[in-house]
């Protein structure tokens, strides 16, 4: 029997939650090696490259203690995966990780029975997800009983000696088109549905309801990076972040600095260090920046996966003058 896992701890580390992209084509050129700052290596063509991510993943795990890893969430090209490639590179990560931290898999879909499907897949694992990323149904402007009932069915399937483990709902209203109101997160809280939600920290209505109102032991994560500071200090428990594959150290700091002892100052100091990267990145959206970034700073070819085109030259130069001015190439 899986042995029970409470998602309470996730959050009492006050550490950053990486996203690792989906296995795009990220080609890796001769030279290639592993910099101060260690991110992952995803893969050759439309071929997951197991070794390259692999090593990454295991450098990330010397650099940082207690890291978590988000297997294909909705940022970058996720939703061009197929599922088969999703749950390989779920299965990758577990495998490569081995217990030694804890890995959310993201198996959401917009599809109730696919995502019972991916869910249960991930469970048929040797290694098992500590945690389930489940995201509120995109493009269909679902009601708010309709967003209950599909948490709920996804909860419900599951077999019973593994309903300990802990769902996060990912609500982002600038992502899904609707939002999971309070109310819905609420009633899935007491419920004992989900252990916890990912939000957009531009919702801060709803993180306010959601802290004061919610159990004690269910965690609030923010996701954009430019504003989770603030969010930090008011209450939530942490940060699910896409840039964090560039900035694993910085992010994890700043997260303990705004849960240790020093009311925040030093998390704000590396905020307004890393703050220009998360501009931009802002602007251009953090799943094409990290891509971007990788390939510059491990010298590999910059292709992408259609519909999506690679950055303009401009805006490819503005990425190399910031990386630059963070000892990154």
């Amino acid at each position: 029997m899986y042995k029970k896992s409470v998602i309470k701890p996730f959050g009492n580390l006050g550490i950053n939650l990486v996203t690792i992209l989906r296995p795009e084509q990220l080609v890796p050129c001769e030279k290639s090696s592993i910099k101060k700052t260690v991110t992952f290596r995803p893969g050759y063509g439309n071929i997951i490259n197991t070794g390259a991510i692999k090593k990454i993943i295991e450098g990330q795990l010397q650099l940082i203690q207690g890291q978590f890893y988000v297997c294909g969430d909705v940022v970058a090209d996720s939703p061009l995966m197929t599922d088969d490639e999703h749950l390989k590179l779920i299965k990758l990560v577990l495998n490569t990780v081995a217990g030694r931290r804890k890995v959310i898999a993201s198996t959401g879909s917009n599809d109730t029975s696919v995502a019972i499907e991916m869910t249960k897949l991930a469970l048929g694992y040797h290694y098992k997800p500590d945690g389930f990323l489940q995201t509120v149904p995109y493009g269909l402007n679902l009601t708010q009983a309709e967003m209950r009932n599909h948490f709920t069915l996804i909860f419900k399937a599951l077999p019973h000696e593994y309903r300990n483990i802990p769902i996060l709902l990912y609500d982002n209203i600038f992502r899904t088109g609707v939002s999971a109101d309070p109310d819905t997160i609420l009633h899935l809280d007491r419920a004992k549905i989900i252990r916890g939600v990912k939000l957009v920290s531009r919702q801060g209505d709803q993180l306010a309801e959601v802290l004061k109102h919610c159990s004690p032991d269910f965690m609030v994560y923010v996701c954009d990076e430019e504003e989770a500071y603030g969010k930090l200090l008011n209450g939530a428990h942490g940060i699910i972040s896409t840039l964090a594959n560039i900035f694993p150290l910085e992010t994890q700091r700043m997260i303990s600095y705004c849960k240790g002892q020093d009311i925040g100052l030093g998390g704000l100091a590396l905020h307004r260090h890393l703050n220009p990267f998360f501009k931009f990145a802002g602007i251009i959206s953090p799943g094409k920046t990290v891509k971007a970034a990788l390939c510059m700073m491990h010298d590999f070819d910059y292709i992408v996966r259609s519909p999506t085109l690679p950055l303009p030259e401009e805006k490819q130069g503005e990425l190399k003058s910031l990386l630059r001015s963070y000892n990154l190439l």
